[in-house]
């Protein structure tokens, strides 16, 4: 996580990471860049190929992130996802009424993508 990139508006951010990335891996998760570095705060919960993992931003401990891996068919684990906790409902997928998320799409991460 020290190397994900700090701008990735900045030349190639993908250069650096992408041999850690799956061939999911959406791009647009790169707009989740760090105001000190992003490190692991948690054990990582591991089911069968996937894994998921708690990371923060040094500067900003109050905004979780979640780093979603699979291992590839040689055993390495690439990162998949890397989301933002939603600013709307705080990971919760709904809002205080029991309605829906729609700024994550009931996921608790991210913003949800236009159709």
């Amino acid at each position: 996580m020290e190397d994900w990139p700090r701008d990735y508006r900045m030349g190639d951010p993908l250069t650096e990471i992408e041999e850690s990335l799956s061939d999911q891996f959406e791009k647009t998760d790169l707009v989740n860049s760090p105001r000190g570095t992003f490190s692991v705060f948690s054990e990582a919960l591991v089911h069968s190929s996937y894994a998921k993992v708690l990371v923060f931003d040094t500067e900003e401990l109050e905004w979780p992130n979640l780093a979603i891996l699979r291992k590839d068919l040689e055993g390495a684990w690439k990162l998949e996802s890397f989301k933002f906790q939603c600013t709307s409902c705080f990971g919760y997928g709904s809002n205080p009424t029991g309605e829906p998320c729609v700024s994550c799409d009931l996921t608790g991460w991210g913003i949800c993508p236009d159709p």
